[in-house]
């Protein structure tokens, strides 16, 4: 699937879920978001289908009254960022419950994980 018909899937999605939007923005107004849609997402590295579909999810569940601006979709297309191991580890070995076999465990993971940094 090449741009400029991701871009036209993509903006029939938002017509699904933005019923007003052909109503509210002339046809010539739907082509520049179209164009700014897909220049936002090439730039940023997002011009794929998985990051689109997230981007779609995160329109479908996030999404207001209005269609997104093209930045509040590029970060919709963006995956989540996942706190690193280490966060977890580093909150587990100062647990007063932890026994020293668990804390020793855990520092030995965190040896792994910053030899592999």
């Amino acid at each position: 699937m090449n741009n400029e018909e991701l871009a036209s899937v993509l903006i029939e999605s938002f017509m699904g879920i933005w019923p007003s939007m052909p109503a509210t923005m002339k046809p010539e107004v739907i082509d520049l978001y179209k164009v700014q849609l897909i220049r936002g997402l090439i730039e940023s590295g997002l011009d794929n289908l998985e990051s689109v579909k997230l981007g779609c999810v995160k329109a479908r569940t996030l999404g207001g009254q209005y269609p997104p601006s093209v930045p509040e979709f590029i970060k919709w297309c963006k995956p989540d960022t996942v706190k690193r191991p280490e966060y977890k580890l580093l909150t587990c070995e100062n647990l007063p419950e932890s026994t020293p076999e668990q804390i020793a465990e855990a520092h030995k993971l965190l040896s792994k994980i910053k030899e592999s940094l």
